[in-house]
């Protein structure tokens, strides 16, 4: 009887220790899709774009701070076609925020 048991021992810290590799596996797989899933941030225009004449168009520059639902501020810079009116609001998508560096986007809409 004392083998049996020892038996399910084993085989019961066994199983917590694969159950416990794959929580930690599973949260490390999380942490990493949030950290590329796209974050959205809003800017409003509050200055004209800085225009740049290419090959037959223009494009507009902008560079400027803007904030996410909790509030949190990072600096974006972007191009466009379009020379927003002062006042506008856009929603940018920013694949990888950073307080750090100024930030691409890699689209946007105008609300």
């Amino acid at each position: 009887m004392e083998l049996k048991s020892g038996i399910h021992t084993l085989l019961g810290k066994n199983l917590f220790l694969t159950l416990n590799n794959l929580r930690t596996a599973f949260k490390n797989v999380s942490d990493e899709m949030k950290f590329w899933r796209p974050k959205y941030y809003y800017v409003q225009i509050e200055e004209t774009g800085k225009s740049i004449d290419e090959e037959n168009t223009t494009q507009y520059c902008y560079k400027m701070n803007a904030q996410n639902d909790n509030g949190k501020t990072i600096t974006v810079a972007f191009n466009s076609s379009k020379n927003f009116e002062i006042g506008t609001t856009l929603r940018l998508k920013v694949n990888r925020a950073s307080k750090k560096k100024i930030n691409s986007i890699s689209s946007f809409e105008e609300l």
